[in-house]
């Protein structure tokens, strides 16, 4: 057993010194495109200021690490949003963002900000956020459709 926030932190560190480190996904927040335990992301260090789309490692006040997807970005800070939510939060500050996701690694798949899948999330699935239950709903029955 590891310390979770002493694992991220050692990743944070490995990432500010310009590795690139592989997190599994826990948690529900970034699916349908993210899956629990299934799919990993590769986090890198953030060269340029993430923008509208992008995904990034960042800690909540609380301390808690999330990967979610930059929503908004203003003057007050970065808005963010997990895949499979519906509320946003924010603003947080550039100092609370540690990483920026380079790849996924989707069902096997090692995909780039390039792909298809993830040019989806990035526009039309923010650009659908207050359509998203309805969306999780239907995803939900072709899942259970297909198994």
């Amino acid at each position: 057993m590891v310390d979770t926030q002493a694992y991220i932190s050692m990743l944070c560190d490995l990432v500010d010194q310009g590795k690139e480190v592989v997190l599994t996904i826990t948690g529900s927040s970034m699916s349908p495109f993210l899956i629990h335990q299934r799919d990993a992301v590769m986090l890198g260090r953030i060269n340029t200021p993430p923008k509208k789309g992008d995904i990034v490692l960042f800690n909540r006040v609380d301390g808690s690490f999330v990967v979610h997807r930059v929503r908004k970005v203003s003057g007050e800070g970065y808005y963010m949003i997990g895949d499979g939510q519906m509320e946003t939060e924010g603003p947080l500050p550039r100092e609370r963002l540690h990483a920026i996701v380079t790849k996924v690694r989707r069902k096997g798949e090692w995909l780039g900000n390039d792909s298809l899948k993830w040019r989806f999330f990035a526009s039309v699935w923010l650009w659908g956020i207050p359509l998203r239950r309805i969306f999780v709903r239907l995803w939900q029955m072709i899942e259970r459709i297909k198994s």
